[in-house]
């Protein structure tokens, strides 16, 4: 696939808490062949989160906002952040390095 840019709006908790794959992994997945991710963050404390959390045994010690945000400065650059209102979430603007294999 090969895309300027890459939305996920809620589907990243889905498929960390859910799916149980790594949040590194995840990220590198969406991220190729793009040059930009728009993302929505789910915190674990978030009532989905934790309803999808339950449904798996594995601890997820990498979902956490701070991970995620190392996660998208190794990746690019970080062009936006914003709260959504009313809710626990944030979105993300990322700008991915031209030096990243697509």
């Amino acid at each position: 696939l090969e895309a300027d840019t890459v939305m996920a709006l809620a589907l990243i908790h889905h498929l960390c808490l859910a799916a149980g794959i790594p949040l590194q992994e995840v990220l590198q997945t969406l991220t190729k062949g793009t040059r930009h991710l728009i993302l929505a963050w789910v915190p674990s404390d978030d009532p989905q989160a934790k309803r999808l959390g339950k449904a798996r045994s594995r601890t997820f010690t990498d979902y956490t906002q701070s991970a995620l945000e190392q996660y998208l400065l190794e990746l690019g650059t970080l062009r936006g952040k914003r709260d959504v209102d009313d809710s626990m979430r944030t979105l993300y603007l990322v700008e991915l390095g031209p030096d990243r294999e697509h």
